[in-house]
């Protein structure tokens, strides 16, 4: 009873945040900002196709599902790095440590390396000067979370996001919440809602303008002006998830996941996934992205994804190698690499 106690409480509140999210989305409607927050991360979740929010544990969970971040082990450190759309990478470091009664804490930072990029201007409209630049795209956030009982656990990760042009920045704010439970007969359901924030909004140096009030080069007739940016809403989401786990034998095992994802900018999304373990040494991943309008323009609608991983121990230390690939209309497919380590 204590435990269902605690199930309830934890849904009730999820369900009133996914109201709150509902009832705002006409609001919504329109381009989003900080879009760089729905860039996945490791080659786990990415290699299921999104598809492993209730069933991904410890640090890679940090993304997908801040309330399985309360399965750490003592301390847990994970790097990947992907090649995501015209040749931009997409690197991440993230970091966890349980410290038993207490919860779990989670710290993690992505950034975005654009690389060098000619500079045009109002007087070099060609770059013929040699200038370049490069955007400066960063998220860092830091999580909580713990177990409430044995199939119970739920976590929140605050978020900033930083996004530099030149001499221009926005800068937003976001929360994610998440629940996992794992119900007697052993499936496992999640609920998330992610990116919950302020508006973001362009301001700085370079969206200032001098305005000539009438003719002449004479220093009072300059008007110093500035262009008001735009604000833009944060890309969330609420997203329910399930996975089960079907043990054949002590050495083999299949994990068979699914995810729905209401977005508040785009298309509702479906994601489907499966894993194979061998010993918990070798594994071998897959899933499909889809989504059931008619008129999806996600460059990532309807992909696939493959991946594979293995899993290394010495000693007290366990080393997790990880590949991952997502197909992508008109451009090149994503590949990911990634590393975890546990302790």
């Amino acid at each position: 009873m204590k435990n269902l106690k605690s199930l309830v409480a934890i849904l009730f509140l999820t369900t009133l945040l996914a109201q709150e999210t509902a009832n705002a989305q006409e609001r919504r409607v329109g381009a989003s900002s900080g879009n760089q927050v729905l860039i996945p991360v490791g080659g786990v979740g990415l290699g299921m196709s999104g598809a492993a929010t209730a069933t991904l544990s410890g640090v890679e969970a940090i993304y997908w599902n801040p309330g399985a971040v309360a399965y750490s082990r003592k301390g847990e450190l994970m790097f990947s790095s992907m090649s995501y759309l015209a040749d931009i990478r997409v690197n991440y470091l993230a970091a966890s440590a349980n410290l038993g009664n207490v919860g779990t804490l989670g710290v993690a930072i992505k950034s975005l390396n654009f690389g060098q990029i000619p500079r045009t201007t109002d007087e070099d409209p060609d770059g013929l000067r040699g200038e370049t630049w490069s955007p400066n795209y960063l998220t860092a956030s830091l999580t909580y979370s713990r177990t409430f009982t044995d199939r119970i656990a739920a976590g929140a990760t605050f978020k900033i996001i930083n996004e530099t042009i030149l001499s221009t920045t926005a800068v937003g704010l976001a929360f994610d919440f998440g629940v996992q439970y794992t119900t007697p007969f052993n499936l496992k359901v999640a609920v998330v809602l992610k990116n919950l924030g302020n508006q973001m909004r362009y301001a700085g140096p370079d969206l200032e303008r001098q305005i000539a009030r009438f003719p002449g080069d004479g220093p009072q007739n300059f008007l110093r002006t500035e262009i008001i940016a735009a604000a833009g809403e944060l890309p969330s989401s609420f997203e329910i998830g399930a996975a089960y786990d079907f043990k054949f034998d002590t050495r083999n095992m299949v994990t068979l996941a699914g995810n729905f994802r209401n977005n508040n900018f785009s298309e509702d999304e479906y994601q489907l996934g499966a894993q194979y373990s061998f010993q918990d040494l070798i594994f071998l991943r897959g899933g499909m992205n889809f989504d059931l309008s008619k008129h999806g323009e996600n460059v990532f609608t309807n992909s696939f994804t493959l991946g594979a991983g293995i899993n290394y121990r010495f000693g007290g230390v366990s080393i997790m190698l990880d590949y991952a690939y997502r197909s992508a209309k008109f451009f090149s497919g994503n590949q990911v690499f990634a590393i975890r380590l546990g302790f």
